[in-house]
């Protein structure tokens, strides 16, 4: 089912502490983490959030994050569990949250 979030954080923020960590919990997960505060950038979302609305807040905070030049990667390396029906409606959502971007929810304009 994957590595566990806070593994993968800690190992980020060792190995490549330039890279952003961006924890969006929601559900059971809501208000619980390991990883250090110092370390990450946290999003709570409400439990009934449905998975699709989730990928979007997940998608504008990487917008936010990153800077021209930059490649936003859809690696899910922790489980996800129930969220998505599959991995093919993982990778939708991904798509259609990222052509849902507008200038608004990046700095920078889009290309």
């Amino acid at each position: 089912l994957g590595r566990d979030a806070a593994q993968i954080a800690e190992s980020l923020a060792r190995h490549a502490p330039e890279v952003p960590v961006v924890i969006v919990e929601t559900g059971d997960d809501a208000g619980v983490s390991a990883v250090p505060q110092s370390a990450m950038h946290r999003v709570v979302l409400p439990a009934d959030t449905a998975s699709d609305a989730v990928m979007g807040v997940v998608v504008r905070e990487a917008a936010a994050l990153a800077t021209a030049g930059d490649s936003v990667v859809l690696a899910p390396a922790a489980a996800s569990l129930d969220m998505f029906d599959s991995y093919g409606h993982r990778g939708r959502s991904f798509a259609d949250a990222v052509g849902s971007l507008d200038e608004s929810d990046i700095s920078r304009t889009l290309r």
